[in-house]
């Protein structure tokens, strides 16, 4: 067992020695989005043709598509997730959607196939909020952002409360307000109005927009409302599209969508592409028992076909398949420069995959991946089945893991992962690895990212009972992790650590993972944003280290022994409208720290709500509320002065509001 110390009023960690071995983006990416096929709701003739033109046109135009087709909730945000991703870096970023769109009370939803809406609350969890695009694209920086909407269509829900006054006729006009800065957004049709599936495979306005933007000679906004244009022409003003842009449109008037003088020949899309397998059954000849030619593109069985999951791998080529059928397979998985490959189980649950029981601690890799391009690895149970209960060396030693990432880009879908003590869940040292609606139990590290230029992208995972942290993000790598649950760690939940080191945490709940739900450290950059941090021996959330660059934002820190949110040690960056109660302290701060602590609600801990003390720290302190605390509302000790002191409010706490140097500071 671990035992962890605890220094100082924040209970800050001892952090135990552990040492291992870690060894261009595009210009213009897109998110193209087609909802033909629903489930719930009527069916969609053109969507899917409309997405695939579109698609088509993007990647003469020089842009990395991800396209997705028939999205339900979970390809939605999978899709999307990869689109900032991918995006971030990028000079242009663009959003298409073709489908159902409906807009209730003013806001606009885009609706995946598999949503059943029978009441308004429904929305929150089975429809995608526009301005929830909007946001994730305006926090990727990309500096021009461009969003097309082909879903003005006849409201397809006619029942109960979806057939009240609050649905309105076609998409509701978005405000100045709330449209982020550079970002173009191209409506079907206006405001109120229901856009035509036209008589042909495609849209009137998906064949003028293709039409219009292959064409030379005009900058990125001209072509766009030369798209309307062309639309209500042809229509004869029956359908009137309707753009809404940021301030003067600068951002779109100095850069054009076709380069050189020619315009740009796109094929036609006359056939829609076949629907994937959806189980083991199939009719391809590469599943009737005999092999395909090692050079021809198809699906390779495990075991129909090949005895081993590797002897499959060796013979695959480009964008193979290989289709793993129930049982166990024990076997050390080597993927060598293959583009496109996927590995999958037939059925989620139904496939595991375990190491050889003569394998050496120590050098344990289950898949190996090593410069492997758009590897997709899903539906497989990864676990660690030799008997053993307790390590055989030294933690720092410890260099196993169920899948490496040493290069190119790997996908990991649907895995769970059981470590047995000795095993990282998914180890990131390279490229770029995605986890998504993965589980961990009981693995050394649910997930680690690290070195530099690695990027990491975990989301929607379950991470139980790790024996050191949930994920690690460290060595100059650059970790994104949203929409997971973390419970159990020994030590932390997210660490983020290392000069050059950036987390990007959102939306996660970690609750009892050891010392800190989330700590930065050692000149990393983190944001931390709307997480929800609960029942942590030290704090809630912890940065310290002369260096680190911290945003914490809309954070719930709760019931932690220690701080909600503790900064030390020279962290600097800005602390606002997070919830921290029923800690030790609310807010905590000391040793030299820079921060802006706005519009926090720190209420009911047992000792202070805001306390900042010890060294020449510099804080900004405004529009805080802090009531119900045991000893300070607002404590401001030692050699520190506030910056700014206003519109706090300070009401019912045991000793004092405010503390003595604050009004002090206001004689200056």
């Amino acid at each position: 067992m671990i035992k962890s110390g605890v220094i100082g009023r924040l209970g800050t960690l001892v952090l135990l020695a552990f040492t291992v071995i870690c060894s261009e983006a595009a210009e213009r990416v897109a998110f193209v989005v087609g909802n033909s096929d629903y489930q719930h709701a009527g069916a969609l003739a053109n969507p899917e043709n409309d997405a695939r033109s579109v698609a088509a046109m993007l990647e003469e135009l020089d842009f990395k598509v991800i396209t997705v087709i028939d999205a339900d909730v979970d390809k939605f945000y999978s899709g999307l997730d990869r689109f900032i991703r991918e995006a971030a870096g990028a000079r242009v970023g663009l959003f298409y959607y073709a489908g159902h769109g409906i807009e209730v009370e003013n806001q606009n939803y885009l609706i995946p196939i598999d949503a059943e809406l029978q009441q308004s609350s429904h929305l929150r969890t089975q429809a995608i909020s526009l301005h929830t695009v909007l946001d994730e694209m305006s926090d990727a920086r990309i500096p021009a952002k461009m969003v097309v909407l082909d879903c003005c269509r006849n409201n397809p829900l006619t029942r109960s409360w979806m057939s009240s006054r609050s649905i309105g006729k076609g998409l509701a006009p978005v405000t100045d307000r709330d449209i982020p800065e550079a970002t173009m957004i191209l409506f079907a049709a206006k405001p109120g109005q229901v856009a035509l599936d036209g008589e042909g495979k495609n849209s009137p306005f998906t064949t003028a927009l293709v039409s219009e933007l292959t064409k030379p000679g005009r900058n990125a906004m001209d072509a766009f409302l030369a798209v309307s244009d062309a639309v209500v022409e042809n229509t004869g003003r029956r359908q009137e599209p309707w753009v809404k842009l940021d301030g003067a449109g600068r951002a779109f008037r100095s850069f054009s969508l076709v380069s050189g003088d020619k315009p740009v020949s796109v094929p036609a899309i006359t056939t829609t592409a076949p629907t994937p397998p959806k189980s083991e059954v199939s009719t391809d000849a590469s599943m009737t028992g005999k092999k395909k030619s090692p050079g021809t593109p198809g699906m390779k069985v495990v075991p129909d076909q090949y005895s081993s999951i590797q002897e499959a791998i060796n013979e695959a080529v480009e964008n193979d398949v290989i289709l793993i059928k129930s049982g166990t397979y024990r076997e050390m998985l080597n993927i060598p420069k293959t583009d496109g490959l996927e590995i999958r189980g037939a059925e989620k649950g139904s496939v595991f995959i375990q190491v050889p029981a003569d394998a050496k601690i120590g050098n344990i890799v289950t898949i190996d991946s090593r410069e492997a391009e758009n590897l997709k690895i899903s539906n497989l149970n990864f676990s660690f089945n030799r008997g053993k209960t307790e390590p055989e060396q030294e933690w720092g030693e410890v260099l196993d893991s169920h899948i490496q990432v040493v290069n190119g880009s790997v996908e990991i879908q649907n895995c769970d992962f059981e470590g047995g003590m000795h095993l990282f869940g998914v180890r990131v040292l390279g490229g770029k690895g995605m986890v998504m609606n993965c589980q961990f139990q009981q693995c050394l590290m649910g997930v680690q990212i690290c070195n530099p230029g690695t990027k990491g992208f975990v989301s929607g995972c379950e991470i139980e009972n790790s024996y050191i942290r949930a994920i690690t993000i460290f060595g100059g790598a650059e970790g994104t992790v949203e929409r997971c649950k973390m419970e159990g760690a020994i030590q932390l939940g997210i660490a983020v650590v290392g000069q050059g080191t950036k987390g990007i945490i959102k939306g996660n709940t970690i609750r009892r993972c050891g010392v800190q739900g989330i700590e930065a450290s050692g000149a990393a950059d983190l944001l931390a944003e709307n997480n929800t941090c609960t029942e942590h021996t030290g704090a809630g959330i912890l940065a310290f280290d002369k260096g680190s660059q911290i945003v914490l934002k809309g954070n719930r820190c709760i019931r932690n022994e220690q701080a909600g949110i503790g900064v030390m040690k020279g962290a600097e960056g800005e602390i606002i409208g997070n919830i921290c109660s029923e800690n030790l302290f609310g807010i905590s701060g000391y040793e030299e720290v820079s921060f802006k602590i706005r519009d926090n609600h720190c209420d009911n801990n047992r000792n202070s709500g805001i306390t900042v003390e010890t060294g020449d720290c510099e804080v900004w302190v405004t529009g805080n509320r802090c009531s119900g605390n045991g000893e300070f509302g607002i404590g401001i000790a030692g050699a520190c002065y506030p910056k700014e002191f206003s519109n706090n409010t300070a009401s019912g706490n045991g000793s004092s509001n405010i503390d003595r140097n604050v009004r002090f500071q206001q004689r200056y």
